[in-house]
């Protein structure tokens, strides 16, 4: 592989060093190809040291950026905006790459065939079991629980991040939802075999509640303004009764 950067792992955080650590730690195996962007604050100096010694020790470009205290999903912008792959993935602190070999081998797929968005395998440490698998696309577009897929799941083309005005910042809870389900209603994704990341649990992530879309889409209606309220009933809904036809189809054949 050349020079070229294919991919952008954008990592934010803020003075949480030791979920810091383990990012830096997963990502040793990475070659060219890649680059590791951090979206950090200007005054968290432990942050900026770690990164300087992860730039140090790489085979591949880092680089960090500050963050303008606005919000994650603000600096994931940032990051977006800064990245130099022609893909973007959001590594936030805490999350880690799981088999740095099958994310090499993803890079060079998404080098040669250039998808608007490509999901991979995530695990899930808390359910060894649950994790996203090649048949994860339909299982998730069918709403069932084992069909989990968020930001840690997907590669986006930076270009198409950019055309959906990157992660809205009205919704402060579940941004990166919303931008999922934006990308579902355009061109499939590229399914890539493998399980390359581990998620960090988190709010929409627990063992309790595995980001179920309706539950998502509650949270998002909450804070959001009138105008996406209607639009994102009216899709969720439109989706659901296809889904429910073609399921009572299938039971009739």
């Amino acid at each position: 592989m050349s020079d070229e950067i294919v991919l952008t792992l954008t990592t934010v955080a803020a003075f949480d060093h030791i979920r810091l650590k383990k990012t830096i730690n997963s990502v040793s195996g990475l070659q060219v190809g890649v680059e590791h962007l951090f979206v950090i604050p200007e005054a968290d100096t432990t942050a900026i040291d770690m990164i300087k010694e992860h730039r140090a020790e790489a085979d591949f470009p880092v680089r960090y950026i500050h963050d303008r205290k606005q919000g994650i999903y603000a600096a994931m912008n940032i990051g977006a905006e800064n990245a130099k792959g022609t893909f973007i993935h959001f590594l936030n602190a805490g999350d880690a790459v799981l088999n740095p070999k099958v994310l090499m081998s993803n890079v060079v797929i998404l080098r040669e065939l250039l998808p608007t968005w490509a999901i991979t395998g995530v695990l899930l440490p808390w359910n060894s079991s649950y994790t996203a698998h090649e048949g994860m696309d339909k299982k998730f577009r069918r709403q069932l629980p084992d069909g989990y897929i968020s930001h840690q799941s997907i590669f986006v083309r930076r270009d198409v991040f950019a055309s959906l005005g990157g992660l809205d910042r009205n919704f402060p809870i579940a941004a990166d939802t919303k931008m999922i389900y934006q990308l579902t209603e355009g061109r499939p994704p590229l399914i890539l075999e493998g399980i390359v990341f581990e998620v960090e649990e988190g709010f929409n992530v627990t063992p309790h509640n595995r980001e179920s879309r309706i539950e998502v889409f509650k949270i998002i209606n909450s804070v959001g303004s009138i105008f996406d309220i209607l639009i994102s009933n009216y899709n969720f809904l439109r989706r659901e009764i296809r889904f429910a036809k073609n399921k009572f189809s299938q039971i009739l054949h």
